[in-house]
Order: structure tokens, then C-alpha cells, then sequence
């Protein structure tokens, strides 16, 4: 993805545009316009999605059907980074949770009763963080450093306690600084084949990141161009461990072997390959159990 590097030591000033924005039209924004939009952004290839303002529901609705569906059918990997007030939690509207990173109403600088259409809020800090963030860390305890003053202080332990039980993304105050309380997803209802790990947002970003590196690879390499034989398998069985064994350098997964992933013939499709990846995260540090001994 494209990114700007502004050194530190940078002087960012406020400027006037020269004239007003020409040759547009106003008017209201339409499920038509939105699934049109939708549709463009099927063919686009992004890490995190800030879903901002969603008043009405019918708007809410479209974008929330549209990424379940490419979250959990298309396969595709990506974060929405949302904003919900608890007073009306549109966040899940069935049983089925997603692993959207849901930001909570008490870290923006406004009331409990937090409405999505009125100003501006923190979403843009945690997804801009959340693409920043290596593979083999988290956003757990990182400071906030932007711009807004939080109401963190008048959020108590008993509602932080709640906020990650509900799958909720928190900013706290801890001392004299706000940090993030937990790198979580709104994922909180595991299934067996999908487990404590998806809460994880650590997990959602090695997955996008497994995700983007085979399919360019397979795309741009194999994709009408290497035979499906052994050889050819062999070839790709030999790539996929060295991106596995790059995540292994990084820390951010653990105990891996090149038996971990194989690659196989499909024997009703002549032109197919289907392959397993076995692999542990190498989740981070966040609890610290203590026996002192006295002797």
C-alpha cells in the first residue's frame, strides 16, 4: 500500500486551499451509491476499512452485509475499524460475530451516547496504527499519540472489564498516559474451528498478511504458467515455506516446520492444487503469573 515518511523533525502547518473544489455536484448519498462504491472496492486490495459514519440503518446495514460476506465467503482478509454507541449496539445483528475491530464510545471525546454521524474520533488513529503495527507485536499498551483528549479517566476497571469481554477495542488511562487496553476484535463467540486465537487482532494481521504474500505469488509466478506435476508442486511447496519460515525470522509464528505445509493434487481438477499450512502464532506477552518465595 502507498505511504507518505514525514521525518520527526517536520513542521506540518495548516493551509488554506487557494479556491474552493470545482466542477462537483451535491446531492445524497443512496444505497445505490454506496453499492456502487461497494462494488469498486471488491476490486481493490487494502489491510483496514474505517467504517465512520453509519446513522441510518439502512446505510449501516450495506456495509455490514457487504463485509461479512467477504469476510467470511470471499476469503478476502481485512479489518473494519467501526464505532458503536453501547446504547444502541447495532454491532451484532445475529448470532454470527465477525472479527471487525470495533472502537469503544467511552475513549471518544464526547458522551456515552456517542452518535457515529458528529465528529471526529479516534477510528482514524487505530486503523492508521493498526497498519503500522509489526507482525510479531500488538497495539496492547501502546500509547495513544494523537490529537483528541480522551475521557479515559472516568472509565472505571468494572467497564474496562466489560469493553474486552464484548469484544470491544479501549483506550485507558494508565498513570499519567492513554494506552490501548487490548488489541482485540469483536470476535468473542468461538466455533471449534475458529478459536480464542481469531479474538486476536495480531492473528487477523498475520493472516492478511499469509493471505496477500501467497496469492500474489501464485498469481504473478504459477497462475497459467507452471504445470501442475510434481515438479511444479515441489516448486510451490518450496515458496510457501520460505514465506513461512520469513514469518518464522519475524517471531510471529513459532515452532514451525517445513512438514507443516503441503501441497497436493486434486484428483477431480486436473488444473488444481490444494495445500495445508500448520502453523502457531506466536502470540505476546500479556498476563505474568508471580511465586515469590521467601526462605
Amino acid at each position: 500500500m502507498p505511504f507518505c515518511i514525514i521525518p520527526s523533525e517536520t513542521e506540518l502547518n495548516p493551509i488554506e486551499s487557494p479556491s474552493p473544489l470545482a466542477d462537483g455536484t451535491d446531492g445524497n448519498v443512496t444505497p445505490a451509491i454506496i453499492q456502487s462504491y461497494l462494488n469498486v472496492l471488491t476490486m481493490k486490495q487494502f489491510n483496514n476499512f474505517i467504517l465512520h459514519s453509519c446513522e441510518e440503518d439502512t446505510t449501516y446495514s450495506l456495509y455490514r452485509s457487504y463485509f461479512e460476506d467477504q469476510i467470511e465467503n470471499k476469503n478476502k482478509a481485512y479489518s473494519v475499524v467501526t464505532s458503536f454507541s453501547k446504547n444502541k449496539d447495532t454491532r451484532n445483528h445475529t448470532e454470527k460475530e465477525y472479527t471487525i475491530v470495533c472502537v469503544t464510545p467511552n475513549s471518544i471525546l464526547s458522551s456515552k451516547d456517542y452518535v457515529l454521524s458528529t465528529g471526529v474520533d479516534t477510528l482514524f488513529w487505530v486503523a492508521g496504527a493498526s497498519s503500522a503495527c509489526s507482525l510479531n507485536t500488538t497495539l496492547m499498551n501502546r500509547e495513544y499519540d494523537g490529537e483528541l483528549e480522551l475521557l479515559t479517566e472516568t472509565v472505571d476497571q468494572g467497564q474496562l472489564e466489560e469493553d474486552i469481554e464484548q469484544g470491544y477495542f479501549a483506550i485507558h488511562r494508565a498513570g499519567d498516559i492513554d494506552v490501548v487496553l487490548s488489541d482485540i476484535n469483536n470476535y468473542t463467540k468461538t466455533r471449534p474451528e475458529k478459536g480464542n486465537v481469531f479474538k486476536k487482532n495480531q492473528t487477523i494481521r498475520i493472516i492478511q498478511y499469509l493471505k496477500n504474500q501467497i496469492g500474489t505469488l501464485f498469481n504473478t509466478k504459477y497462475l497459467g504458467k507452471v504445470p501442475n506435476d510434481d515438479l511444479g508442486r515441489i516448486e510451490l511447496w518450496n515458496d510457501f515455506v520460505k514465506i513461512a519460515q520469513n514469518l518464522r525470522s519475524q517471531q510471529a509464528i513459532q515452532n514451525f516446520n517445513p512438514i507443516d505445509i503441503t501441497v497436493s493434487p486434486i484428483e477431480s481438477d486436473a488444473t488444481a492444487v490444494y495445500s495445508v499450512w500448520n502453523l502457531s502464532i506466536a502470540l505476546v506477552m500479556e498476563k505474568l503469573y508471580l511465586v515469590l518465595k521467601l526462605v
